[in-house]
This record gives C-alpha cells, sequence and structure tokens, in this order.
C-alpha cells in the first residue's frame, strides 16, 4: 500500500468491486452443467460486499452495534426495531 500510494491504491481498492461485479454477470451469462447454485451464492456474496459500501447501510450497522452491542452478524440486529 505504501509503494503504491494512497491515490492508486484507492483506485485499485475500487476496481476489485468492478472485477467482482464482471465476474457475477459472467457467471449469469455463461450458461452451466451444474445448474445456477454457483451463481446465486456469487451473487449473495458479492452483493453483500457491495451494500457495505453503502453508506446508509454502514451507518445502520454501526448504529446497532453501538446501541445494542450486537455483532454484525447476529440475527437480533436485523430484527429488533431501532
Amino acid at each position: 500500500m505504501r509503494k503504491l500510494g494512497t491515490k492508486a491504491w484507492t483506485r485499485l481498492h475500487r476496481l476489485t468491486y468492478v472485477a467482482a461485479l464482471a465476474v457475477v454477470v459472467h457467471l449469469w451469462l455463461v450458461p452451466q452443467d451444474d445448474g445456477p447454485a454457483g451463481n446465486i451464492i456469487a451473487t449473495i456474496l458479492v452483493g453483500s460486499a457491495l451494500g457495505l459500501r453503502i453508506p446508509g447501510v454502514r451507518c445502520r450497522i454501526i448504529a446497532a452495534q453501538k446501541t445494542r452491542g450486537a455483532s454484525l452478524l447476529s440475527f437480533s440486529t436485523w430484527t429488533r426495531s431501532p
């Protein structure tokens, strides 16, 4: 990270999301013999990663962790109203 510099590192980091999205699109466009299970899992993983990049989603998660002391993966974080 130091060798690349902040600007180049940020650009590279953003391009990883574009690459991940391109992989998901490629998986859905290429016909597969074993069914769509891998496509669905890849879509969920990439969608979750991209969803966490949305400021509103991230703020809600952080607020829930601060107020409830709950983990991100805790079921109670998503079921109780704020």
